[in-house]
């Protein structure tokens, strides 16, 4: 029987950047024409640089594109969706926003280019 992805938590990893907690994503979406949308993903922040250091490699023209993933977790840990980004590499990275009043968590957005995206599980 086919389980409905409810109550899942979602991360996002690749080549060169650790397992990260999703909080929004949108643009994970491919074209009939094989046109490619960029894809916008805003995560919980942590303490290493990798996205960031991945993305001046990219605005460098030093780091290679590179495998993303975007995975689904049941409440049990268990993997139940993955879906691959193809050669993707960062056109856009930002930080978190901070305010005096506001008690949300630290996030980093960044919006990724990509020469496909397919799903595999």
């Amino acid at each position: 029987m086919t389980e409905l992805l409810t109550e899942c938590r979602f991360y996002f990893e690749a080549d060169c950047v650790s397992e990260k907690q999703i909080l929004e994503i949108s643009g994970l979406s491919v074209e009939a024409s094989d046109n490619f949308l960029n894809a916008t993903i805003k995560m919980l922040a942590t303490t290493d640089k990798d996205l960031y250091t991945w993305f001046r490699e990219c605005c460098s023209g030093s780091a290679n594109e590179s495998m993303a993933r975007v995975s689904a977790y049941d409440q049990a840990g268990i993997r139940q969706a993955l879906w691959h980004i193809i050669n993707a590499h960062i056109v856009k990275y930002e930080g978190p926003r901070f305010t005096k009043a506001d008690q949300n968590r630290a996030n980093e957005t960044i919006v990724l280019a990509h020469t496909g995206i397919e799903r595999v599980q």
